[in-house]
C-alpha cells in the first residue's frame, strides 16, 4: 500500500483533498456536519454518523489557517459544532 503524503484544501467550492497520484473534491452538499475538537475538525460525508475525513490541526502551517479553515467550515457545514 502507498503511503502518500497528501494535501487538504477547504474553500467555498468544498474540500479538496490530494497526492502526487489522485485528487478529490468533495462540494458542501455531500457534507452534512462538521464537529471541531481540540485536536482537529471531522468533516463527515453523506449523512453517515462513521464515514468522516480527519482534519489535524497540528497539519497546518501557522494558527491563522486554522482560523480561516474553521470559519469556511463554519461557512457551509449546514450542522457544525464543538466538542
Amino acid at each position: 500500500m502507498l503511503d502518500l503524503p497528501f494535501t487538504v484544501e477547504v474553500s467555498q467550492q468544498g474540500v479538496m483533498v490530494k497526492n502526487r497520484l489522485a485528487e478529490t473534491l468533495v462540494k458542501w452538499p455531500f457534507v452534512p456536519r462538521v464537529v471541531e475538537s481540540q485536536a482537529g475538525f471531522a468533516v463527515y460525508f453523506q449523512n453517515s454518523g462513521t464515514y468522516f475525513f480527519w482534519i489535524p490541526k497540528n497539519g497546518f502551517a501557522v494558527l491563522g489557517d486554522i482560523n480561516r479553515c474553521r470559519e469556511v467550515l463554519r461557512q457551509n457545514a449546514p450542522t457544525f459544532s464543538e466538542i
